[in-house]
């Protein structure tokens, strides 16, 4: 009897957008619980990593939690900061990201994003960013995406 074959990625190893039945071609049937807007352009979501894989001032987002959960689109700058080490960091000062979609052409960050939690270039990590030094995997960060949306209906 033959067993049915079983998609592989490059290596031979079996793929993480694979091993759920509930997904196709990498979206969750029923979405993603990531991120929450907390208030008009700010969203909620858990810190699912770091990776080469992004630019350093790119932040990013499962494709379909992008499209699904937020007013957001591909290129708008975002703010980012967390409130696990104490007092908010002032809005100015801030680290900015440029928010890119992850999907199959990103796999390493792809998969640090399976509830749609946000990734961060590994150089945030490294570069000591005002409010994102010493930030771990599942910490709660907030995206503020205000200005970028202000800017695109004003059409600046």
């Amino acid at each position: 009897m033959d067993m049915p074959r079983r998609p592989f990625d490059r290596e031979g190893k079996k793929s993480a957008w694979f091993s759920n039945p509930d997904t196709v071609d990498g979206y969750r049937l029923g979405g993603l619980p990531w991120p929450i807007e907390t208030t008009r352009y700010a969203y909620l979501t858990l810190l699912g990593g770091f990776s080469d894989e992004l630019a350093t001032d790119a932040l990013g987002l499962h494709q379909q939690a992008l499209e699904e959960n937020t007013a957001l689109e591909a290129g708008d700058k975002v703010t980012v900061s967390t409130f696990h080490q104490g007092e908010p960091v002032p809005f100015l000062t801030r680290p900015s990201f440029e928010v890119v979609p992850l999907d199959f052409q990103t796999p390493d960050a792809f998969v640090q994003s399976p509830q749609g939690q946000a990734v961060l270039p590994r150089s945030a990590l490294e570069d000591n960013l005002p409010g994102l030094n010493n930030l771990g995997q599942g910490v709660e960060v907030v995206i503020n995406g205000v200005i970028a949306a202000r800017t695109r209906r004003s059409g600046a």
